[in-house]
């Protein structure tokens, strides 16, 4: 059992009660924020993806440690939701939460990611956002672009290798982070970086 509590608001990590369950160490090492609101949320949603997994499957089963065992699953889920209109999107999220290999995700990514929430289309300020956050991004010092981009944990393969221009790498961090729906994490971490004293 989970008691999930950080999904909704901030004054509930205050509780002494701690969360209920266990989240395998190879899916909680995916969020490397120091933001234990973060963090909280990062369980939930994986104990709210694997809910939802074994309801796909009607096969109710223990969290398992390793990722292989899990990797099995995806080819018959996909060939259930392929007359399904919101299910392989659901589906692709599920791959993403239990990947070892992807960054972890934020709650509003996760509602977006899975239909329930806002995404890029349905925000007006995104495309002005977007402009910003590249000019902003394209023109850090290597080593600070560097920084973000570990901070961000991107996969290599969405980017350009390193030899590439700064600027070609940033607009494909940006391109990775519009699709995830992850640009405000970007904004945040710029505004950090802005903030520390050169």
């Amino acid at each position: 059992m989970f008691r999930l509590g950080g999904l909704a608001h901030q004054a509930q990590t205050t509780s002494s009660s701690p969360p209920i369950g266990r989240v395998p160490e190879f899916l909680r090492q995916k969020c490397q924020s120091e933001d234990e609101l973060i963090r909280r949320q990062w369980r939930d949603i994986v104990a709210l993806s694997w809910v939802l997994l074994q309801v796909l499957e009607c096969s109710p089963r223990p969290m398992p440690d390793d990722p292989a065992e899990i990797n099995g699953r995806w080819p018959a889920l996909d060939d259930y939701a392929k007359d399904r209109l919101r299910l392989p999107k659901v589906i692709d999220t599920l791959r993403q939460v239990f990947n070892p290999r992807t960054p972890s995700i934020e709650i509003d990514a996760f509602l977006a990611m899975t239909g329930n929430g806002p995404t890029p289309h349905q925000t007006p300020k995104t495309p002005m956002m977007t402009d910003e956050l590249l000019t902003r991004l394209g023109g850090l010092l290597p080593a600070q672009f560097e920084v973000v981009l570990s901070r961000l944990g991107i996969p290599p393969e969405y980017l350009s290798g390193p030899s590439a221009p700064q600027a070609t790498r940033a607009a494909d961090a940006i391109r990775y982070l519009q699709q995830q729906n992850r640009l405000e994490q970007l904004a945040r971490i710029l505004e950090e970086l802005a903030a520390v004293p050169p």
